[in-house]
């Protein structure tokens, strides 16, 4: 198996979800209407495949088909590994951000929630300990710039499995929000963006 294939993979279905729920509250918010600002739409193109101009409307319906097509490659690549062949990632009925996992990993994978700290420090931690850690800086919604060293913000280590624990972290984070790696996935200390508390 390749992890850093599939954890990208993973990684992309993440960006998609938070797509989709970035599209989701600014249809709440907005009673309604797409009113998307010129930065907001900025940072949406930076998810999508080239400067297309689309309809609200029909950048969620293509978030939701990406969803589809990267859920079905994760679930084939899941299914041809021994150790990942008994999980499969199923989308959750009536919230299209949220991704639900059969299989009872929560019994192999464990997040514990460590402090707060500076992004430095966390880096620090894991050169020490060879653990991945899992890095949430103070942002702003949608600000997808890589961590200023010295950022602070809440941290969680991953524990058991390695190799499932880098698939599956996003789905097991224990935050009301969707997450993923602005940083490279398989890294020691993931830098996570999240969309909300």
């Amino acid at each position: 198996m390749d992890l850093s294939y599939l954890t990208n993979i993973v990684n992309s279905l993440q960006r998609v979800c938070y797509q989709i729920r970035f599209l989701e509250w600014q249809r709440k918010d907005l009673d309604s209407e797409w009113l998307l600002t010129i930065e907001d739409k900025n940072s949406l193109a930076e998810m999508m495949a080239g400067p297309v101009s689309v309809t609200n409307e029909q950048l969620y319906k293509i978030a939701l088909l990406e969803r589809g097509v990267l859920i079905e490659s994760i679930n084939e690549n899941l299914a041809k590994n021994n150790a990942t062949k008994s999980f499969r990632l199923e989308p959750v009925k009536d919230e299209a951000y949220r991704i639900s996992i059969t299989g009872g990993i929560e019994d192999i994978v464990k997040i514990e929630y460590v402090g707060w700290g500076s992004f430095k420090s966390v880096i620090e931690m894991s050169k020490k300990s060879n653990s991945r850690y899992i890095f949430l800086g103070q942002r702003d919604f949608g600000e997808l710039g890589t961590a200023n060293p010295d950022l602070d913000g809440e941290y969680w280590v991953l524990r058991g499995d390695e190799v499932l624990n880098a698939i599956f972290w996003p789905f097991l984070l224990p935050l009301d929000a969707t997450c993923f790696s602005i940083n490279d996935p398989t890294s020691l200390v993931l830098d996570v963006e999240g969309s909300e508390k």
